[in-house]
């Protein structure tokens, strides 16, 4: 039991969830390698996501923040290790956002991005 709790201690420490960890755990987001992950506080993201570590996902700015001009992240998307989700823009169902990639414009569902800034790979 200390152990279990030990570990949720050191989760909850090294990441940044500004939007709440229930509204997470409602829409069954997974963490394979859950350290250095920073979701904004007004991102909407959609069912059974998978994000991998190091990921930001949040705003431009803090007028953008103020305005909550978040990312929303639709159903089923893979979000690669390190990759960078940042302003008001819609990343559609079934899509995956490679490892490093830094995403400023909208993703139609469906496709693979990869890159800075990240380009359509199908």
């Amino acid at each position: 039991m200390l152990r279990k709790l030990n570990s949720l201690i050191k989760w909850i420490f090294s990441n940044d969830f500004r939007c709440g960890i229930s509204y997470l755990r409602k829409r069954n987001i997974k963490f394979p390698h859950p350290i250095g992950i920073v979701i904004g506080k007004n991102v909407e993201l959609g069912n059974n996501c998978t994000i991998y570590q190091n990921v930001t996902i949040g705003a431009k700015t803090e007028k953008d923040a103020k305005l909550k001009l978040y990312p929303k992240i639709g159903n089923n998307v893979v979000i690669g290790a390190n990759a960078l989700i940042i302003g008001d823009i819609k990343i559609g169902n079934n899509s995956y956002i490679g490892a490093g990639s830094v995403v400023l414009k909208d993703v139609d569902e469906g496709s693979v991005v990869v890159g800075n800034p990240a380009k359509v790979l199908r």
